[in-house]
C-alpha cells in the first residue's frame, strides 16, 4: 500500500525493500567476476598507476637521467641507499652517526650497483630469463644472486668496516665467509619474505632502467630488516662475550689462588728446613 514499505526475502536469503534488489552476498563478486577477470583488472590498475606515477614532475626527471646514464644512475641509487640507509640503522640502534662507516658503505652500495648489480638485473635477467615469468625470475634470484654474490659482498664490507679497517682483505674475507656461513639461514628466510613480492612488482611493472633505482628506493626497508637482525646478533655476541670475560676473571683468580698457596708451602717449607738446620 502506498506510504507503507514491505520486506521480501530474496533468493539468496537476504532480506530487502520492496521495489529493490534484494542485497547480495559478498559470495556474489567471486561468482559473476571470474578470478581471472579479477587478476586482469588489478593488473589494469596497476599499470595505470605507474603510467600516472612517471608522468609527475620529479619522476620525469629521474626517468630521464636513468635513461641518458643507465649505469652510473644505477651505482648512484644503490649508493645513497647505502649511504642514507647505514646512518638510519646507526639512529636505530642508539649510536653517534659515523660518517666515515657510511660514506663506506655508500661507496660499496655504489661499486655493487654499477657492475654486479646492474649486470645481473639490466643484462642477465633481460637476456636470459623468460619475459612472462617475473614470479620465476624473482624466485631464481633470491636462491642464487641474492645467498651467493650479494651476501658475501655485503659481509666482507661489514667485517672490515667493523674491524676498522684493522687488517689485510684476506682476513676479511675469511670472517665473511664465516658470518655469512652462520647466518645463513637467517638472511635466506629474510631475504625470500621481502625481496620475492618485490621483485616480481620490479620485473613485471618497473622499466628496465629504473630497476636498480627502484631497488635502491625499497632498499631503506631491507636496511631496517638487516639492522634489527644484525642488533640481535650483537646482543647475542655481547652476552657471550660477558660469559667469556666473566669465566676468564675465575679463572685469572683460580690461578692467583694457586700460586699464592705455592708460595705459603714454599715458604713453610723454607722455615721447616730452617728450623732442623738450628736443632
Amino acid at each position: 500500500t502506498p506510504g507503507t514499505t514491505r520486506e521480501v526475502v530474496g533468493q539468496s536469503g537476504q532480506v530487502g525493500q520492496a521495489g529493490s534488489s534484494p542485497a547480495m552476498p559478498l559470495s556474489w563478486i567471486r561468482t559473476v567476476i571470474p578470478p581471472r577477470t579479477r587478476i586482469q583488472g588489478m593488473r589494469r590498475a596497476l599499470h595505470k598507476l605507474t603510467s600516472k606515477a612517471l608522468e609527475l614532475p620529479g619522476v620525469v626527471l629521474i626517468n630521464n637521467a636513468a635513461k641518458a646514464n643507465p649505469v652510473f644512475f644505477a651505482g648512484a641509487s644503490i649508493g645513497l641507499r647505502y649511504l642514507l640507509g647505514d646512518g638510519l640503522v646507526q639512529k636505530i640502534e642508539g649510536d653517534s652517526w659515523d660518517v666515515r662507516r657510511s660514506v663506506i658503505f655508500g661507496l660499496f652500495g655504489f661499486v655493487y650497483g654499477s657492475t654486479a648489480g646492474y649486470g645481473v638485473y639490466n643484462v642477465l635477467y633481460p637476456r636470459f630469463a623468460p619475459a612472462g615469468w617475473p614470479l620465476g625470475t624473482a624466485i631464481f634470484d633470491v636462491l642464487t644472486n641474492t645467498p651467493f654474490v650479494y651476501f658475501p659482498m655485503y659481509y666482507f664490507v661489514y667485517v672490515a668496516i667493523d674491524d676498522k679497517m684493522m687488517h689485510g682483505p684476506v682476513e676479511y674475507v675469511k670472517r665473511g665467509l664465516k658470518l655469512h656461513r652462520e647466518n645463513f639461514r637467517d638472511d635466506a628466510k629474510a631475504a625470500a619474505m621481502f625481496w620475492i613480492p618485490v621483485h616480481w612488482l620490479n620485473f613485471k611493472m618497473v622499466p628496465l632502467h629504473l630497476r636498480m633505482p627502484f631497488m635502491g628506493f625499497i632498499g631503506f626497508s631491507w636496511a631496517v630488516i638487516l639492522s634489527t637482525q644484525r642488533g640481535t646478533r650483537k646482543g647475542n655476541s655481547s652476552g657471550a662475550v660477558a660469559a667469556l670475560k666473566q669465566a676468564e676473571a675465575a679463572q685469572k683468580q683460580i690461578e692467583e689462588g694457586v700460586e699464592a698457596a705455592s708460595k705459603q708451602a714454599s715458604f713453610n717449607n723454607n722455615l721447616l728446613v730452617g728450623e732442623k738446620a738450628v736443632e
